[in-house]
């Protein structure tokens, strides 16, 4: 007040505030005192003044001298109806509730209740119990694995801290953290969370375990009171750590409190040769341009947009896209955390998040059982973060009329068609000419409206079934291959993936993208007839590079044997099958195949098993191999197997 009104009117505010509380002391047999900077203090007879007059009173006062809203009095009230109660004791009790009413802009009058004490009283213990376990070591750091979204592989981890008390029980991070936070101890926590880091990374890097980049929780306090830079600059020469083992983590709040410090702390760490993460992106008050002016590393997204309920996921499935956008704009790697689910992942994916750190992949764990998983290369990307973003295009990009025209799209998008859905009629709204043109039936335009008239009923139900799993999973939407009747009596079958549009007053909207699968389902539908009805067993060879793969088409005869399909091509292209048969009958098998492959030739050749058949029968089996001669096709021979009295 005093910086915007001056220190003269600063001071006649006071007085007018103590000439007015003075008066009420008096007429309501009671007293007021000055406490010094801006604090004031009335003990008078409870009933003898109300609370809430005394405070427009005082804002009265205040607001003649200056029109800020944002100067208000706080008050802290305590009562009491206990005799022996003292007034310094009744003073303390207010003097803990005006805190209170303080840090809220709303409430401004905030009566003590025993509530705040037993409160202050459990943070006091938490302090005192986080003190000796830091001297005990049973602060931990878990580690939290970062994976490439499409292979699930680890690219980094995040630390986090964990507290296990002696008897074994754990303090969960939401009951310490903010009482650290409150009381500015939460750099107490972060120094020896880093220090455990670099320590553990050095150990790690003796072992010869794969160098996994740990991120580590720089919080607001931190910041403002130490040398940020200069401590985990400290760490790193201490423990000989090389500096990209070491992420450093900023939240985005931490932007908003002091830009220009955080900056300078930013810059410095850079500087260093640390990579730097901005945290909650999204969340707080950054912006494009503070992004731009901070040239941090990485963001983090977390994907809490995603976890509404149906009405809301939809807006806030567009504001992730939004943010990602964002980052995309100013070409920044992105992990977005909180992912616990399959869905979740696959949309993130196609939305181009290529980092994942959630319960889908990996929870937190010890450092122990993550070093027992980095171990496995197969679980570890050795690659890392890939600092190079904006590769993919912006899918709007495909609407623009100065790029594309609608031939274009249409070819582009494939068949396509807007479904509306009320009570349990389903109608085609809008389409595309590929749609048009896959439908191919002369009275297209009269099967628009209830199309499941078209569709045998179990096709029917599985297309509601379909558009409920749409809206029950906005993200990725769901697939299947339904079957409609043609005017001429043929069928058609497509596959069609629907995606939720909206759903407005119980009429809901789907787009559908639909691919003419007829002719692919028919050929499939005759394999597995063929399989089930054919005492053959059909195996198709194809030579590519050199190297024979086998495809079994029909199982047939070694069915009797106790092959299936995926069992016999397996042991076929692994040149396993040859243990199955006779070796004597191998060798001409051998023979006959090599030669007469190479010189393009039909041939037989008799054969048995070595172990008997599902029956205890050793028959004799033929096989019949008959050569293909088109160039086109990677298929050199058809081998047909039966038994040989039955050819």
């Amino acid at each position: 007040f005093n910086e915007w009104y001056g220190r003269e009117t600063g001071d006649l505010v006071l007085a007018a505030l103590g000439s007015g509380l003075a008066k009420r002391a008096k007429a309501g047999g009671g007293i007021a005192g000055y406490m010094g900077n801006d604090d004031f203090c009335l003990f008078i007879p409870a009933g003898s003044v109300r609370i809430e007059d005394l405070f427009t009173n005082i804002h009265d006062v205040i607001k003649q001298y200056g029109v800020s809203v944002g100067f208000l009095p706080a008050f802290g009230v305590s009562y009491s109806d206990n005799a022996t109660e003292s007034v310094l004791e009744l003073y303390d009790q207010a003097a803990l509730a005006v805190q209170i009413a303080k840090k809220d802009f709303k409430n401004r009058i905030c009566y003590f209740h025993p509530a705040m004490y037993e409160q202050t009283a459990e943070d006091y213990q938490i302090l005192s119990d986080f003190q000796k376990g830091l001297q005990e070591n049973s602060i931990k750091f878990y580690l939290q694995p970062q994976c490439r979204a499409s292979t699930g592989k680890i690219v980094g981890a995040e630390a986090l801290a964990r507290w296990q008390k002696k008897d074994g029980t754990m303090v969960p991070p939401v009951d310490f953290v903010p009482v650290l936070e409150k009381y500015g101890f939460i750099p107490d926590l972060d120094k020896y969370v880093w220090r455990n880091v670099c320590r553990w990374l050095r150990e790690s890097i003796d072992k010869g375990l794969p160098a996994i980049p740990i991120s580590v929780n720089v919080s607001p306090v931190d910041i403002f009171t130490f040398q940020v830079a200069e401590y985990l600059c400290s760490l790193v020469d201490e423990y000989q750590i090389p500096l990209n083992l070491l992420k450093i983590e900023i939240t985005e709040s931490s932007f908003g409190e002091d830009s220009e410090k955080v900056r300078e702390v930013v810059a410095k760490l850079r500087q260093k040769g640390f990579l730097v993460l901005m945290d909650d992106f999204g969340s707080g008050y950054s912006s494009l341009n503070m992004l731009h002016e901070l040239n941090i590393d990485m963001i983090k997204i977390d994907a809490h947009f995603l976890k509404m309920n149906k009405g809301t996921v939809r807006k806030g499935m567009h504001i992730l896209e939004s943010v990602v956008n964002m980052a995309k704009t100013i070409g920044l790697p992105i992990i977005v955390e909180g992912v616990e689910s399959k869905k979740e992942s696959d949309y993130l994916m196609n939305l181009g998040c290529r980092y994942i750190q959630g319960f889908y992949f990996y929870k937190p764990m010890s450092k122990e059982e993550f070093e027992k998983l980095i171990v496995d290369p197969e679980n570890v990307d050795p690659r890392g973060f890939v600092f190079k973003a904006n590769e993919e295009f912006h899918i709007k990009e495909f609407f623009s009329d100065s790029v594309y025209t609608d031939s274009m799209l249409n070819s582009i998008l494939g068949p396509a068609a807007i479904y509306a859905v009320q009570d349990e009629h389903v109608d085609i709204v809008r389409f595309n000419q590929q749609f048009y043109k896959a439908v191919n039936d002369p009275h297209f335009n009269e099967r628009l409206a209830d199309i499941q008239r078209f569709m045998p009923a179990k096709d029917a139900k599985q297309m509601a079934d379909l558009m409920e799993q749409a809206v029950d999973d906005p993200f990725n939407g769901s697939t299947g291959i339904m079957t409609f009747y043609r005017t001429d009596g043929e069928v058609a079958r497509f596959l069609i993936h629907f995606y939720f549009l909206e759903d407005s007053s119980g009429l809901k909207r789907f787009f559908g993208a639909a691919r003419d699968v007829t002719e692919l389902t028919e050929l499939n539908m005759h394999m597995q007839l063929l399989s089930k009805y054919s005492s053959n067993c059909l195996v198709f060879v194809e030579k590519r590079q050199k190297r024979f793969t086998f495809s079994v088409g029909a199982v047939g005869v070694m069915k009797e044997f106790g092959y299936t399909a995926e069992e016999l091509e397996k042991e076929l292209t692994e040149s396993r099958f040859r243990y199955r048969v006779l070796p004597e009958d191998h060798e001409k098998m051998k023979a006959n195949f090599e030669e007469r492959m190479e010189k393009g030739k039909d041939f037989r050749v008799d054969f048995r098993m070595k172990e008997k058949n599902l029956n205890g029968d050793m028959p004799v089996l033929s096989m019949r191999g008959i050569f293909i001669n088109e160039e086109d096709s990677d298929v050199k021979c058809i081998l047909s197997i039966s038994r040989k009295n039955e050819e």
